[in-house]
């Protein structure tokens, strides 16, 4: 089943699920040294293909908080331009008011002035942002050694001058409201499908999920927790 995106246009939806591939050349040069968020502090080098997978490291985000925002910029002898978006409403881009977290620069690193910043922001988490894990991507890219500068990197960038790309999953928590998840197996092609729910509150003591309303989008529903269709 592919999921895609509904818009006003085509409420059926024009765009598969999924984010954007971007990654960096030439990373030796400018490359995301240091990640700190919540609890998220990762500590990397450069990737010889300009892109590293972090979306295994993950920190919880309470809406309507605010946090701090930290990047160290290797390799600490060159002028750099970052950026960080956080995909707050989970729809699988960067593109909405306020996803930009993160827009800083380095200037003034050569051999002599050795710095790796770091670049950081405080910033609010949308009270309105969607409970459940998201995307947080890390780009950064070279500002040039003078003027003219170079333009900051954008999230689908398909390749980032002199540059690297990194991504990461946050959690966005609210006590009271319930994540939807679920698995699902088929034996064999024209079986009924098992469908396994994985539903969750982020705080079991005082909520918990104790009602289900399934929708195949084939006209048939089910209020069963592990239904079969």
């Amino acid at each position: 089943i592919t999921k895609r995106v509904p818009s006003n246009i085509n409420p059926g939806g024009d765009r598969e699920v999924g984010y954007c591939d971007s990654k960096g050349n030439r990373s030796i040069f400018v490359y995301v040294r240091r990640v700190q968020l919540n609890t998220i502090n990762v500590f990397s080098t450069y990737n010889n293909t300009g892109y590293q997978n972090f979306t295994n490291r993950s920190t919880n985000l309470l809406r309507g908080d605010s946090v701090d925002l930290t990047i160290d910029i290797g390799n600490g002898v060159n002028n750099s331009l970052t950026r960080a978006w956080i995909d707050f409403n989970a729809d699988g881009d960067f593109n909405d008011p306020n996803e930009m977290v993160l827009f800083d620069s380095i200037t003034g690193a050569s051999p002599t002035t050795f710095t790796f910043g770091p670049v950081r922001n405080r910033f609010r988490i949308p009270p309105g942002a969607k409970v459940g894990p998201t995307r947080m991507r890390v780009s950064t890219n070279s500002k040039a050694d003078a003027f003219p500068w170079k333009p900051a990197p954008y999230p689908c960038d398909e390749e980032v001058e002199i540059g690297e790309v990194e991504d990461y999953t946050v959690q966005i928590i609210e006590d009271g409201e319930p994540v939807s998840d679920f698995v699902f197996s088929t034996v064999c092609s024209g079986d009924s499908t098992s469908f396994i729910d994985r539903s969750y509150t982020f705080n079991t003591t005082f909520y918990q999920v104790n009602s289900w309303s399934w929708d195949f989008g084939d006209g048939n529903t089910s209020t069963l927790q592990n239904p079969t269709h």
